[in-house]
């Protein structure tokens, strides 16, 4: 049997913001290539909510530093997100991470980061086949969402279903997989051991 994530919250997140508007699961799976080399792995995409017709993100930081820094280049962000995903955020609302180990000043300065950026069409993914006792936790747990109609219920299982497909043809390509957590990363230090930004911060 195929190892998938250990823990389904890990992805109903991103498919709980992607039965409300696709763009969002797109958002937290390309928020380093959004923020770009500066902030990717310091910077971790937390919440999307709206209030009234305004859109703002939740974004949580590694140190106090950070917040300004941010600040500074919270339009740059907003203009790509805008362009990229036309999406039309008001604001961002930063935070920092008390529960994070704040990343060394030296790796923060001289990072070489391999990137992996292939991606599956459609057809490749309808040649990947999941274990029956994954789809049936991913059912069991997709139906606890009373708070979602019947249409984004069955929406959010499509998006799962998709996402770890698409996670195994990763594996299948060879992209690196984080060696606590098993989740497949498209962007690493070079050199350094398979650890996910996620886990470096527990």
């Amino acid at each position: 049997m195929v190892e998938y994530f250990s823990n389904i919250k890990d992805i109903l997140k991103g498919a709980q913001f992607r039965s409300l508007n696709p763009v969002f699961g797109d958002l937290i799976a390309n928020w380093d290539d959004i923020v770009g080399k500066k902030f990717a792995g310091k910077t971790e995409l937390l919440d999307i909510t709206n209030k009234g017709p305004k859109t703002f993100l939740v974004v949580q930081v590694v140190s106090s530093p950070l917040v300004q820094e941010l600040q500074f280049f919270k339009r740059n962000i907003l203009k790509k997100i805008k362009e990229k995903y036309n999406l039309d955020v008001f604001d961002i609302l930063i935070k920092v991470g008390t529960n994070k180990k704040e990343i060394p000043a030296d790796l923060m300065q001289n990072e070489v980061l391999e990137s992996f950026d292939e991606r599956p069409t459609q057809e490749a993914l309808e040649e990947i086949f999941l274990d029956d006792t994954v789809i049936e936790q991913i059912k069991s747990s997709v139906a606890k969402q009373k708070t979602l109609t019947e249409a984004q219920r069955q929406k959010m299982f499509d998006v799962i279903i998709n996402d770890l497909k698409t996670q195994e043809w990763m594996k299948q390509k060879g992209f690196p997989v984080c060696e606590k957590c098993g989740r497949v990363m498209t962007r690493k230090t070079f050199g350094t051991e398979n650890i996910c930004h996620i886990c470096k911060k527990l």
